[in-house]
């Protein structure tokens, strides 16, 4: 199964208010396919925060169901032997 990347649209680009931190910057109107923001206005920080916290996300929904994360037999694990009481 393929994992989904995120789409984000941007509309414009500017100088505002960020709708996440509050605090003005430069940044742009967007808003994602998923719906989560529809037109406003983010921080370029928050809207690279934003896009990496739903790429995790989807990378890890996807191997979930697919079954494929990674696990380290038990048989693997090393036991310090010499703090032993």
């Amino acid at each position: 199964m393929e994992t989904m990347k995120p789409v984000c649209v941007v509309y414009s680009i500017g100088k505002q208010k960020c709708s996440f931190s509050g605090k003005t910057a430069e940044g742009a109107v967007v808003s994602f396919a998923d719906k989560s923001v529809v037109r406003e206005f983010l921080s370029w920080v928050m809207i690279r925060k934003l896009l990496a916290f739903k790429e995790k996300a989807a990378n890890a929904q996807s191997e979930a169901s697919s079954g494929t994360h990674e696990r380290q037999p038990k048989s693997d694990l090393q036991v310090d032997q010499s703090r032993s009481a």
